[in-house]
């Protein structure tokens, strides 16, 4: 009853196609993993989101994170508080399981300000957009070949997910989860491109035709043994696709304008501040900490020495007070974390 309830409600809230969403009620649908709101008297599901797993690359080290997806709140019953409680038991939840960081995509660009305000999110992930423009006479060299497929090898992803592992701020992807998301892109018509030396991946593309040019080709994903592979890969696929133009997403950088991708509120922050400090051993900063949602966050915090110690610290006259979105924005500011290839 619940499943046919939820999978009823994210139809009504969000586009997509009856198969899109049976197949992920059928194939992603986790009753642990799902946070909900009923009505008490009626028992109608007034609300609901889904927690997904995903690792991430940070500071060095890989941590976990959740990702809140689907978040959504039945329309006749919005304006009532009823996100609120969601984001507050899936946090929690978040916190319980082990999860250091709490990530989301926002579905419309007013909501960034929401779940700042309600959830302490701030906009971390952003993403850069580059052009790369073909006249047909580029040079290809001919020790490689390029691969185009409709649908997915198992050593596509596996190349994907080695290189992505490389990005040193980046959510990475579960064999599962990866396979999902690439039978739905193959279901909207994208493309696969990889370029190999041999039965060797050098390098690979996801690629989406852009709808309103038939002459663009939009890339949500380009991972490249070297800057080499990269080009050579770009100039087969425009060999072989007659494009002209290229738009790429790639994650960003501070010389170029970027975009908002999504956001990032940290859920556990002792584990996280130990694995940064012992990524920044010269930092030393005493910190006050205050979390409306997660009280137990609250409290005191020392980095120094490679670690950071919580609770009875000893007075001093240097604490920063910050909220729990402060120190997120205070701790990833220069690390451009980035995301690519979600269920969104």
């Amino acid at each position: 009853m619940i499943h046919t309830a939820i999978e009823e409600l994210l139809k009504r809230c969000f586009p997509g196609s009856d198969e899109y969403f049976a197949r992920y009620m059928r194939l992603r649908y986790e009753k642990d993993r799902s946070i909900t709101v009923t009505d008490n008297d009626s028992g109608k599901l007034l609300g609901v989101t889904q927690l997904i797993a995903y690792p991430m690359t940070c500071f060095g080290s890989v941590v976990d994170t959740s990702y809140i997806y689907s978040a959504c709140v039945h329309p006749e019953y919005r304006n009532q508080g009823i996100m609120r409680r969601i984001l507050a038991s899936a946090l929690q939840e978040n916190r319980e399981k082990g999860d250091v960081l709490s990530t989301l995509i926002p579905a419309e660009p007013w909501l960034y300000d929401y779940y700042q305000r309600v959830g302490h999110y701030v906009p971390l992930f952003r993403y850069a957009v580059d052009n790369h423009y073909f006249t047909g006479n580029e040079s290809l060299d001919t020790r490689y070949t390029l691969h185009v497929a409709t649908a997915v090898e198992t050593s596509f992803g596996d190349y994907l997910m080695q290189r992505m592992r490389l990005r040193p701020c980046c959510v990475q992807h579960t064999d599962e989860e990866l396979t999902f998301i690439l039978d739905d892109l193959r279901s909207e018509g994208c493309l696969f491109f990889s370029l190999r030396l041999g039965n060797d991946f050098t390098a690979l593309a996801v690629g989406c035709k852009e709808e309103d040019s038939t002459d663009t080709l939009r890339l949500i994903e380009l991972l490249a043994d070297t800057p080499e592979t990269a080009h050579q890969l770009l100039t087969a696929i425009s060999r072989h696709t007659t494009v002209r133009r290229m738009r790429i997403h790639t994650p960003a950088t501070a010389d170029k304008p970027s975009f908002r991708m999504g956001s990032a509120r940290i859920v556990n922050p002792l584990p996280l501040l130990r694995i940064y400090a012992a990524k920044y051993p010269e930092v030393r900063r005493d910190l006050l900490l205050t979390d409306p949602i997660l009280p137990q966050n609250n409290g005191y915090y020392r980095l120094a020495d490679n670690t950071c110690e919580y609770g009875n610290i000893p007075p001093s006259d240097s604490y920063e007070t910050l909220t729990i979105g402060e120190l997120t924005e205070l701790l990833f500011a220069e690390e451009l974390p980035y995301m690519s290839l979600m269920i969104n």
